[in-house]
């Protein structure tokens, strides 16, 4: 049994009945010095007329996740500021989902890419989440647009208006 609950068993070639579990670990209360969270399962073995339980205690390590963007230090308002959100530690099962209550998501065409469109001024939180657990909150200051810069060249030199050249 595996938390209450019957699984199956195979044989192996010397006669022995054995059972396997899968699971997805799931995040918890991180500790702040070691990143890591405390779990635990029940378990039980039966051999011949005995039961033995046991409490199977192991660790979840927190993902971390990295963002790379062509602008980093802050977004831009009402624009489509483009991410690639990664989370190397979940290697192929990355897979992942975003939300943001400061700006419109819109998924990338392969896993991590994102579009972030700020609403506000202040700032934007992008929860990162993956198989309905979430992963983490990335916090992104917001900018106005910078106003555009227009400068006149004649054969990439300034034009002089004085002078006429």
């Amino acid at each position: 049994m595996y938390n209450n609950k019957e699984i199956a068993s195979a044989e192996n070639e010397a006669g022995i009945k054995y059972g396997k579990i899968e699971f997805t670990a799931t995040p918890g209360k991180y500790d702040p010095k070691t990143l890591t969270a405390e779990k635990s399962f029940e378990a039980e073995i039966e051999l011949n007329d005995s039961t033995y339980k046991i409490n199977h205690k192991y660790f979840v390590v927190k993902p971390v996740i990295q963002v790379r963007s062509a602008a980093l230090s802050a977004l831009y308002m009402n624009c489509g500021n483009e991410l690639d959100v990664q989370v190397p530690a979940l290697g192929t099962s990355y897979n992942p989902s975003f939300s943001s209550g400061d700006a419109k998501i819109v998924k990338g065409a392969l896993a991590g890419k994102v579009t972030v469109i700020p609403t506000g001024r202040s700032k934007v939180k992008l929860t990162v989440a993956n198989a309905g657990s979430t992963l983490g909150t990335e916090t992104f200051d917001v900018k106005k647009v910078p106003a555009p810069n227009i400068s006149i060249t004649n054969r990439g030199k300034p034009v002089n208006f004085d002078n006429g050249e």
